[in-house]
């Protein structure tokens, strides 16, 4: 079935996008087991794959240049930077979109890589087989491709777009690394270079170089490794100083793009001349954010902690004020605690003023929430 793919590819006009597309996803449909346990199906869906290319040198040309072809000319940016699963807005923003793509899911632009990777992997559980092939087998596959036979033109306009998110990334990040949120759980941003600014600076300085195999990258790999301690640094102070959804969303958020890049400059950078293994572990993420990225639980799954810790932090704040360290500061409190009960009994009495007058029920439900509201109002300012 694998060849009768290659054969309707070849019959096809190669220059039309749509028949490049279809040509990748048929392949996708017969590597995808029935069953999603079904994994040994896959594996040998994709050894099979293999041995193919390896016979046929002709059908290796037609995917590995329909392959770069969708990452030349189809705006991969927005795939490589952004990771779709992740809530980059307001938590309720992010819940109504996601709510609203269950009734009305957005349109295919095919011009967009993005979009095409929900043509690609258009099951909804195609993350857990694509997630459970073994890396080798991935690996197994790009090597029978031989991207290096590829014309260097193609190459060329593959890896400009890399470098293009990576210099996105890079802005994205240095704007993060400014918000007065972050600013005031780390104050030390302000009084020292920030490593979220000097890594664009570092990747600015990368990039407009013309020789990019002649430029030392560690330091930009130096300054990224400061950015996430700095991010575990503040994420460890939050169970001290209490957290918000928006601080969690950005360090969320800037976690993710930082190591985003870092992948992306292991790709792309001389030095690392088998870069397999992280093309691998991008492809598997690409494919999960896009199974994920409307997903309703695991958006309440990563925000309900943050107002479980808000809620708890809170109480334990107006905890403190029952707790007595002196002769002096019990007898502060078992005052407050009489005059409490003294407020509660009145409350108590008006109650039942009020249910002896026999006002119409919804009257009567409203002033006695009144009766206990601004009974406990007053309360809460005399403690």
């Amino acid at each position: 079935m694998i060849a009768q793919v290659f054969s309707e590819y070849q019959a096809a006009d190669k220059t039309n996008p749509a028949s490049t597309i279809q040509f990748i996803r048929a392949l996708i449909d017969e590597i995808r087991p029935e069953k999603t346990a079904q994994v040994d199906h896959a594996v040998k869906a994709i050894q099979a794959l293999c041995y193919l290319l390896q016979q046929d040198a002709a059908k290796a040309e037609s995917l590995r240049e329909a392959i770069l072809k969708l990452l030349a000319s189809h705006h991969p940016i927005s795939l490589l930077v952004d990771s779709r699963h992740s809530a980059f807005s307001g938590f309720f923003t992010e819940m109504r979109r996601r709510i609203a793509h269950k009734f009305l899911p957005s349109a295919i632009d095919s011009n967009y890589l993005a979009d095409l990777f929900s043509v690609f992997f258009h099951e909804n559980d195609d993350d857990e087989w694509v997630l459970e092939v073994p890396n080798e087998v991935w690996t197994a596959l790009m090597d029978a491709l031989q991207f290096i036979k590829a014309p260097q033109a193609l190459r060329d306009e593959c890896q400009q777009n890399v470098f293009s998110a990576i210099e996105v990334l890079s802005y994205r990040i240095a704007a993060l690394g400014l918000e007065p949120e972050l600013l005031k759980n780390y104050p030390e941003l302000e009084l020292h270079d920030s490593p979220f600014v000097v890594q664009h600076k570092e990747v600015a300085t990368w990039l407009a170089q013309k020789k990019l195999a002649a430029v030392d990258t560690q330091q930009i790999f130096v300054m990224l490794e400061q950015c996430q301690a700095i991010i575990q640094k503040i994420r460890r102070n939050t169970a001290q100083r209490g957290t918000s959804i928006h601080l969690t969303s950005l360090l969320q958020r800037l976690a993710q793009q930082v190591e985003r890049l870092a992948t992306l400059l292991k790709i792309v950078v001389p030095m690392h001349q088998h870069p397999d293994g992280e093309i691998v572990q991008l492809f598997k993420k690409m494919v999960y954010s896009e199974c994920h990225k409307n997903e309703l639980y695991s958006h309440w799954q990563e925000n309900i902690e943050v107002i479980a810790l808000r809620v708890t932090e809170n109480a334990s704040r107006t905890g403190e004020h029952y707790i007595t360290e002196s002769r002096a500061d019990y007898f502060a409190l078992m005052r407050s605690a009489m005059g409490a009960g003294c407020i509660i009994a009145v409350m108590a009495m008006i109650k039942i003023l009020l249910a002896k007058v026999h006002f119409a029920p919804l009257t009567e439900a409203i002033l006695f929430g009144l009766n206990y509201g601004l009974g406990f109002i007053l309360i809460h300012i005399l403690h």
